[in-house]
């Protein structure tokens, strides 16, 4: 929508590994007009599960509840959580 700005957020998940889950994560972000800023992945040391800490700094004029909602019935999501993207990350 003209006029309308864009705000830029952090996505951060904890997932299961080993079910190319980031990509198709990602795929959703991008399908519903979230842009990309930044991907990290970290190993989450000490658990007993393959899961990985995710964040995705993401920037859009579009809801980050709706698109949280959205993504975390996937089975392979264990945590999520939105937060005002920060400068250092």
């Amino acid at each position: 929508m003209p006029g309308t700005t864009a705000t830029t957020f952090a996505l951060r998940m904890t997932c299961r590994t080993g079910a190319a889950l980031l990509p198709r994560l990602m795929g959703t972000c991008t399908g519903r007009s979230f842009r990309i800023l930044l991907v990290k992945v970290e190993r989450l040391p000490g658990r007993t599960d393959p899961a990985v800490h995710v964040l995705l700094q993401l920037e859009s004029t579009g809801d980050a509840r709706r698109l949280t909602s959205e993504l975390f019935p996937d089975d392979g999501v264990l945590e999520i959580e939105t937060t005002a993207a920060a400068d250092d990350e």
